[in-house]
């Protein structure tokens, strides 16, 4: 079945109930084992405040009923964000792919906090770019102390753009 649910889900066990049948979990396979969907902390697009949801209101998942469970299909998006600056991808997994440009830095040690938070401290790549007029140059850098909700980084001329990707649950 498809379902969209009108509001987004916060429980930390959610279930369904199709046609009176009674309320089922809904699971979802993470590394070949059914667990219940990862609850995130962050702000989701266009809201004016941070929330705790598995997925978002209006989100539409596909669900089949294994004899015990309902569980959700594939891996779907449940939430894109998108800006010029950071975007970041949820997955019904809990898996989150985040992304952005921090233009004009400062030198010296700096710190981003993600839009949304991860359950654990991701993996993280940064790099420094040094705008030309021909080409960009990318100077070595690195993140550090990172955490579930941020990381530091180090800038060596201050202007200099930071460009970040960071996966993780």
């Amino acid at each position: 079945v498809k379902v969209m649910f009108t509001n987004g889900n916060s429980n930390n066990a959610p279930t369904l109930n199709v046609n009176s049948t009674g309320a089922k979990n809904i699971k979802v396979v993470k590394a070949g084992a059914k667990i219940t969907p990862p609850v995130h902390s962050g702000k989701w697009r266009g809201a004016s405040s941070a929330t705790t949801e598995a997925w978002q209101p209006l989100t539409t998942l596909e669900l089949m009923y294994d004899g015990t469970d309902w569980v959700i299909i594939g891996n779907p998006v449940v939430e894109d964000y998108f800006s010029d600056s950071q975007s970041y991808t949820v997955y019904a997994n809990g898996y989150i792919e985040q992304w952005g440009s921090l233009i004009n830095q400062p030198s010296g040690e700096n710190q981003y906090d993600y839009v949304i938070s991860f359950l654990q401290p991701p993996v993280i790549y940064a790099s420094q770019e040094r705008q030309s007029q021909q080409n960009p140059t990318y100077v070595n850098s690195f993140a550090y102390n990172v955490t579930k909700d941020n990381f530091k980084y180090n800038i060596s001329i201050a202007g200099l753009t930071v460009r970040w990707f960071a996966i993780g649950y």
